[in-house]
């Protein structure tokens, strides 16, 4: 395992290492973990050696489909809940309807 050390090494500099090491540090720290740092150290050395030279995706997907729930949750047939969703989501009422007729689509498709 890395040491307290090796967490400054690594967000001594201005780059993506730093970046993952100073996240998994903060988010260790308020879970109450007491070597937030050293465990962060040695989360970012493991992610630079297993995923290093790799895109990481944002993850674009997984809050849209998130989102889409929250609109098909949120509205109740009307065209004014339309009009609050897409206020809500800064979204035109057109993309609201096409969230909206995507999860029709999909309740309404038999299988082959």
């Amino acid at each position: 395992m890395l040491s307290e050390v090796d967490y400054d090494a690594f967000t001594a500099k201005d780059d993506a290492l730093a970046t993952i090491a100073a996240v998994i540090h903060d988010e260790l720290a308020k879970g109450g973990i007491t070597q937030a740092r050293t465990l962060a150290a040695s989360c970012t050395a493991r992610l630079a050696r297993d995923i290093g030279g790799c895109y990481v995706p944002k993850g674009v997907a997984n809050q849209r489909v998130i989102r889409d729930a929250q609109i098909r949750a949120l509205h109740d047939g009307t065209h004014d809940s339309v009009l609050k969703i897409a206020k809500r989501f800064d979204l035109s009422e057109i993309a609201v309807y096409r969230i909206l007729a995507r999860a029709h689509a999909c309740k309404t498709r038999r299988p082959a």
